[in-house]
């Protein structure tokens, strides 16, 4: 009722100021003195007196187009700036009729020699609440895949395709503004397959505003694809081979279609990938024992995925639109595991062998509705929502232990086999509306409903004489209801010549977790009700516009995935052991952040974070038995997190670029069990050489000096990478190849603690591989608008991919 309230009020204040705008309306394009389109150029007003205040400020579309409204007729100063061309000023008297006001920009006689310098220097923007990498005409660009292109963005680190944004996990990544559904090896193919050629820009949202749900501390990547698309038939296919120790496969195609006033778009993709895993682990015990397990893993997976959509245009301002996504996964994995337990006297020592084959199976279903509607030429709009999502997953287990005494005599045969069913439905429906005055202030609302119903069955059984029994004490039953009612209103303008956007979201939670074991039930609920304030400002230092200060202030919090909130059992060995937890509770996050960035171009970042009741996944020893680890989400202390980044791009030579991100950091976590600070440098580095408009190679790395993990600190590590792109056939065909971890660095080596409990761990998995891949690109007819389609249950579903 709250955010009702807050949205209705809202809307009558929007009512009220609208009627107080009286101005002029300028519409223009930017050109350069070939006549060609300048594309986000820098348009700021001023006033002609003493006080030479800015009242409006604007950037050019991608055709250098801008359209500004000012709120009095009068006598203004126009400054037009772009990085290669020399400023222009000009006074102009603006009526309150609207008016049509071109502007011509003079190439900088410094740079007519060497264009690219000035181009990509221009290609990171820092925005009000984000940082904008361009993609189109970026020479870096050349070949690329989306996933490429994000990795060579400020604070940005991609490894085993996991994506991380200043040292934080959890990043999401959208499309336009549609919430990728998509997570590990899925999200990295579709990424792979989205080429550089189809972007025009990134954005790199560290702190995301209100109107995204305040779910999610990781920040957000949105990829902007280019607009202007081909009627009748275009799109692509590609194919990718991969080989490490095992060979995997990824191919797909995507297809755009339209035809007057619909539009179709459908797209398919296939994975398979064969993978390992090796673990050792190695702890001490009570009476000076010690503890050392090896597994080894080894999982086969496939992936299919399908989408299809249509958009049918009312009129030029409003559209409708129905998205159907399906995907089967399923994985199947074989272990073997050997443990020993060796003490002083050595009559006591213990060995036990198992084998854990598994498998994994989910079917993805959703569907999603959306309506927009643009209320005036200003770009006022009305946006409606709605997503049901349906995801059903199969668990299977069946294990087999060996434990041998001192003298290697068998001393028991273990065998149990389990089958954990899920199902999960969501129910979503957003409405927001934004809208814009004259004079470049916009104010914005929306409201939010999500239902999520979650079943989940666990089954054991055990062997004994030949014959399987139910293991009645280890089965359960877990139904999870979730009722989330959300709102957000925000405002974004220019106030004393600085940018300014304020915004307040508030999220009300209603949840029953209801726990049936052994015929009896546990209910677990719980209600609260959160404020998510956020504050974003930008002020230019300089005449030009191209010296930026920014600070920010951002509160968001995590919720537990549904995977966290089950309480599953899952067996590594005999001795290490996974598990849900149904009474995790949200993790809230405060972030404080100052910026300067010199020439569009040079950034420098001060931030500071601080999250209470971190959801981590601790490891810990069963305090019923040593011998046993546990790895289990917690709500585990608070932590904090000091952090300065430096982002320089450099080109060393015409054909010789590099984009170098170095971040110095000093982290804290604190638990009542354990407690972990350190120091953190990380440095990257990533160099293209362009041997023509076709052909390009790639050399990329990173190091990381630790990395916390939960209640573990892991030792430095790094790894370097390289590519090859070639383009062929009048860029109809692309082909790629490249080496990941070239020198096998990526061994993960750490230590555990909690309480008394260390634990010494080493991983290393497939992380050096060869890949080849070849994409083609069809096109034909005339230029058309692809909508934006968005998804009301973004959140929601990638809760549903977090295991």
């Amino acid at each position: 009722m709250k955010i009702l309230l807050l949205n209705i009020l809202c809307l009558f204040a929007l009512s009220g100021y609208s009627q107080l705008i009286v101005s002029g309306q300028i519409t223009g394009q930017v050109t350069n003195d070939k006549n060609q389109p300048v594309p986000f150029a820098t348009i700021r007003i001023q006033q002609p007196d003493s006080t030479q205040k800015t009242v409006a400020e604007k950037i050019t579309d991608e055709n250098g187009k801008y359209e500004i409204g000012l709120q009095q007729p009068g006598e203004y100063i126009f400054h037009i700036s772009s990085t290669g061309y020399e400023s222009l000023s000009r006074k102009v008297t603006v009526s309150r009729e609207e008016k049509q006001l071109n502007f011509t920009l003079q190439k900088n006689a410094e740079n007519l020699n060497d264009v690219t310098v000035t181009s990509s220097a221009s290609m990171i923007q820092r925005k009000t609440d984000r940082i904008v990498m361009q993609v189109e005409n970026n020479p870096l660009s050349s070949g690329k895949s989306s996933m490429e292109m994000m990795n060579l963005a400020p604070g940005v680190l991609i490894y085993n395709n996991q994506i991380t944004l200043n040292g934080n996990g959890g990043v999401r990544v959208m499309v336009d503004g549609k919430m990728l559904n998509l997570s590990g090896q899925d999200l990295a193919n579709y990424l792979n397959s989205l080429r550089a050629e189809d972007i025009k820009s990134i954005e790199v949202i560290a702190h995301p505003p209100a109107e995204y749900d305040a779910q999610g501390t990781g920040g957000l990547i949105n990829i902007v694809l280019k607009k202007n698309r081909n009627s009748g038939l275009n799109g692509s296919i590609y194919g990718n081979y991969t080989q490490g120790r095992y060979a995997g496969t990824s191919d797909g195609i995507n297809i755009n279609y339209k035809k007057n006033k619909f539009s179709l778009f459908g797209n398919g993709s296939y994975y398979s990938q064969k993978r390992f895993e090796e673990l050792e682990q190695y702890r001490t015990l009570a009476n000076n024992g010690v503890f050392t397990a090896k597994n080894n893993f080894v999982s086969t997976g496939t992936n299919n995925r399908q989408k299809a959509g249509i958009t049918y245009d009312i009129n030029d301002n409003q559209f409708i639109s129905l998205e159907y996504n399906r995907a089967y996964n399923k994985y199947t994995s074989s272990g073997n595991a050997q443990t020993l337990t060796t003490f002083p006297d050595a009559s006591l020592n213990t060995k036990t062998e198992g084998t854990y084959p598994g498998t994994y199976a989910a079917h993805y279903n959703n569907a999603g509705l959306r309506y927009q509607l643009k209320t005036d030429t200003l770009g006022s709009k009305f946006t409606f929502l709605a997503d049901y999502t349906k995801n059903k997953v199969e668990n299977t287990s069946d294990i087999r232990t060996f434990l041998y005494n001192a003298q290697n005599t068998l001393l028991t045969d273990t065998s149990f086999r389990n089958a954990t069913p899920g199902d999960a439905q969501i129910y979503t429906a957003d409405a927001k509306y934004t809208q814009v005055f004259k004079g470049g202030h916009t104010f914005s609302l929306g409201s939010k409903l999500t239902a999520t119903r979650i079943k989940n069955i666990a089954f054991f059984e055990y062997l004994q004489n030949g014959k399987w029994y139910e293991s009645i004490k280890q089965n359960y039953q877990y139904n999870y209801d979730e009722n989330i009612v959300a709102g957000y209103v925000s405002y974004e303008g220019v106030i004393a010549k600085t940018n300014v956007q304020l915004g307040l979201r508030g999220e009300y939670t209603d949840l029953t977790g209801m726990l049936i074991a052994q015929g009896v039930e546990t209910p677990n609920p719980n209600k609260y009700f959160s404020l998510f304030p956020n504050v974003y400002l930008s002020k230019a230092v300089n005449k030009t516009g191209d010296n930026t200060v920014n600070f920010s202030y951002n509160r968001r919090f995590n919720r537990p995935s549904f995977h966290e909130l089950n309480p599953y059992v899952g067996y590594a060995d005999n001795y290490t052991i996974g598990m849900g937890n149904p009474f995790l509770r949200p993790e809230f996050n405060n972030s404080y952040e100052l910026g300067f960035t010199l020439k569009n171009k040079y950034m420098f970042t001060l931030n500071y974070t601080h999250n209470r009741d971190i959801i981590n996944r601790v490891i810990r020893n069963d305090e019923n038995d040593p011998k046993v680890m546990i790895q289990q989400p917690l709500n585990s202390g608070n932590s904090d997190n000091l952090m300065l980044t430096v982002f320089a791009p450099v080109k060393i030579t015409k054909w010789w670029n590099a984009q170098n991100t170095a971040q110095l950091s000093y982290q804290k976590i604190e638990a009542p069990e354990y407690k972990i600070e350190k120091p953190i440098a990380f440095l990257q580095s990533q160099h293209t050489f362009t041997v023509n408009k076709t052909t390009s190679f790639t050399l990329s790395g990173f190091y990381i000096s630790n990395f916390i993990f939960a209640n573990g600190l892991i030792n430095p590590f790094g790894m370097v990478n390289a590519g090859f792109s070639k383009k062929f056939a009048k860029d109809k065909f692309t082909f790629k190849a490249n080496v990941n971890d070239i020198f096998y660095t990526q061994t993960i080596k750490g230590n555990m603690s909690y309480k008394d409990f260390i634990l010494g761990i080493r991983s290393r998995h497939q992380s050096r591989t060869f890949t080849v891949g070849l994409t083609y690109n069809f096109k034909a007819g005339k230029s058309f608008n692809v909508k934006k389609l968005q998804s009301s249950s973004e959140e929601e579903q990638k809760r549903l991919d977090k295991n």
